[in-house]
């Protein structure tokens, strides 16, 4: 922890969109640290989910635009003009469709993983099983000579 004069000097402004949490002047600095529209300064809990979903600039919830047709999707202004002039429902269900056949695409290949690696676990067991019952028979002989 910094000394208590170093520590006022160096978070010494508060978040401009919590209101609660000091930035430090390194936060401010560094890339990220400011909305990319209004240029509020913003402390590193209000940036994590923050973040345009196309381009990644930093944008606070005020600034933050989302389409009609993809509610869960966070634009900065620039990137939500672009946005909206080739969406339209068929282009979502298109989008969506394409999502879920890639989706698919990579469950049968990890199916087919899955069936190579259970076809080699098999055959271990076939053969631990051979060998416990050639170490099973040789122990029986063992036992007959013995008596």
């Amino acid at each position: 922890m910094l000394p208590h004069y170093q520590y006022e000097h160096y978070y010494d402004q508060l978040c401009e969109c919590c209101e609660n949490e000091m930035v430090s002047q390194d936060e401010r600095l560094e890339e990220g640290g400011e909305c990319k529209k209004c240029h509020k300064t913003m402390c590193e809990d209000c940036r994590e989910g923050e973040l345009c979903d196309e381009c990644e600039e930093t944008i606070c919830d005020n600034c933050a635009g989302s389409c009609e047709f993809c509610p869960n999707v966070k634009f900065c202004e620039d990137c939500l003009g672009e946005h909206k002039q080739g969406c339209s429902r068929l282009t979502r269900a298109e989008r969506k469709l394409e999502k879920l056949n890639e989706s698919v695409e990579s469950k049968k290949w990890e199916q087919a993983d899955l069936k190579r690696r259970l076809k080699e676990i098999s055959q271990e067991l076939d053969d631990a099983n051979e060998e416990k019952a050639n170490a099973e028979l040789k122990l029986k002989k063992l036992r007959q000579r013995a008596h």
